[in-house]
């Protein structure tokens, strides 16, 4: 897999530093942001290729990150919802991941052709 850049959103330390350094060994340049304000406020400055967004977050809530990412950066990025339970998530998200997931669902995840939902 071709380098990519993605950025990790989650107020969980322990979990964004985990996937952080999961990303980084696999090749990929990886930043994070810590809830859902300064997550937005770096996509839209980094434009990374892909973000993965944790669904309960401070500030606002994953689906309100992906929307706003979504409206300024439209799908030309990937958006990932890393969610603790299996409700559904929004439309604004290509996919989803529950907690916790496996370092081979991760790297699933990145290669994953993005499945466009209808808004």
């Amino acid at each position: 897999m071709r380098s990519l850049s993605i950025l990790v959103i989650d107020d969980d330390e322990d979990v964004r530093e985990v996937l952080a350094e999961l990303l980084i060994l696999e090749g990929h340049l990886v930043s994070t942001a810590v809830d859902g304000p300064q997550g937005v406020s770096r996509a839209i400055s980094q434009a990374p290729e892909i973000v993965l967004i944790d669904q309960s977050l401070p500030g606002f809530g994953g689906d309100e990150v992906a929307r706003r990412i979504r409206a300024r950066l439209g799908h030309a990025v990937r958006l990932i919802a890393l969610s603790g339970s299996d409700e559904p998530v929004s439309h604004f998200f290509d996919a989803s991941l529950a907690k916790p997931a496996t370092s081979a669902e991760i790297l699933a995840a990145l290669e994953a052709r993005p499945q466009r939902q209808s808004a």
